[in-house]
């Protein structure tokens, strides 16, 4: 992983449109950050700087679930077993409730993990 992070850091000081795509998405972290912490999301959330878009994709999502309406999302299994997301979860099941939960392993390959992450 070292190896692969000092390939990156080299790449991205020798060719200029890697630089460029990086800083881009550097910046776009961080108006997603701004976007996230200005808008009264999170609500449901605990853990402070604990941020991720599955929990903000799930709570806006509720958020826009008419009552008695359904919801469904494809979201990591860790859901489940979350602590930071206790508080989501604790808020959308005392309001609806819970369907069937599929969950997909990384070995039955439904979702394959890109080289550069496993």
């Amino acid at each position: 992983m070292e190896l692969q992070i000092f390939q990156f850091k080299s790449l991205i000081k020798t060719n200029k449109e890697v630089d460029i795509a990086y800083k881009h998405y550097r910046e776009s972290i961080d108006v997603w950050k701004e976007w996230v912490s200005s808008n009264y999301q999170y609500q449901y959330q605990q853990g402070g700087r604990d941020r991720n878009k599955w929990r903000l994709a799930t709570e806006v999502s509720w958020k826009l679930t008419k009552l008695n309406g359904s919801m469904s999302l494809v979201i990591p299994s860790g859901i489940i077993a979350d602590e930071g997301g206790f508080v989501l979860k604790e808020w959308i099941f005392s309001e609806g409730k819970a369907g069937t939960f599929i969950s997909f392993d990384e070995a039955n390959n439904v979702f394959p993990a890109h080289k550069l992450l496993q």
